[in-house]
């Protein structure tokens, strides 16, 4: 029997009592599991194959195939404090899919990575704008997809305009926007703080500020690059762009109330 930790990114209901269960482990990468009777079997499974709960998992490893026996899920952590809040709660599914999305290997960085950011997504009383681009531009740079953001990324030389390639991976010169006519405009506030979003702690988010078009521009980007990466537009990304409207318009509608 094996052993490790994980992070559930996805799980769903298979047979009439059993569950299948994606994890993101330590040790394994991308890791899918058979919990078998999990809908029965609470004292071995209990609410650990929920989504973004952080587990210790006992599994037997398949000899021909992908998916692997589940024996036992202990629950490190539940993260009540997100499960309670609709933007967190939306926030961390978000982060699930992107890394299934984009993760296959191993890697303790990102691991922790991914534990360092529940962790503060469940503590963080304010969640700061610019949450959402650092986690998404982080992740990219840990899986291997990090835009080149210090020069162009096609012949390396450093001007003072630049277009946002996402087939190359990054900015590119005048000289070399015939590479990719699908690049777009990007600014240089907007290069600036994406460069800060990539050397900057989570924790310090909320020195930083930006305005509301600027925000927006860095989002542009970073979705553009992002959807490339996968290869289409996450599902969770339109219900944090609804629960935000709705979070903004819960909150201008208090305030006027007399």
């Amino acid at each position: 029997m094996e052993q490790t930790e994980g992070i559930v990114l996805r799980s769903f209901d298979v047979r009439e009592t059993s569950k299948l269960a994606v994890f993101y482990t330590r040790d394994f990468g991308v890791l899918k599991g058979l919990a078998k009777g999990a809908r029965k079997k609470q004292k071995y499974f209990g609410s650990s194959l929920e989504l973004f709960s952080y587990d210790y998992i006992s599994f037997y490893k398949s000899r021909n195939g992908e998916v692997h026996l589940i024996g036992k899920c202990e629950q490190k952590n539940f993260y009540a404090g997100i499960r309670e809040n609709i933007l967190k709660s939306t926030f961390a599914a978000y982060w699930m899919e992107i890394v299934q999305e984009l993760i296959r290997d191993k890697d303790e960085k990102l691991f922790d990575f991914l534990l360092s950011s529940l962790a503060y997504l469940e503590k963080e009383p304010v969640l700061s704008p610019l949450l959402l681009p650092f986690f998404e531009l982080n992740l990219l740079k840990l899986a291997g997809y990090g835009p080149v953001l210090n020069y162009c990324v096609s012949c390396k030389k450093e001007s003072d305009t630049y277009k946002f390639s996402p087939i190359l991976g990054g900015i590119i010169c005048p000289d070399c926007y015939h590479k990719d006519y699908r690049s777009i405009d990007i600014l240089p506030n907007t290069i600036t703080l994406m460069n800060l979003l990539t050397k900057t702690q989570m924790d310090k988010l909320s020195r930083i500020s930006a305005t509301p078009k600027l925000l927006g521009q860095v989002k542009g980007v970073i979705h553009y690059y992002l959807f490339h990466s996968i290869g289409k537009r996450p599902k969770m990304l339109r219900f944090i762009d609804e629960t935000i409207k709705e979070k903004i318009f819960a909150e201008v509608s208090s305030s006027t109330v007399p």
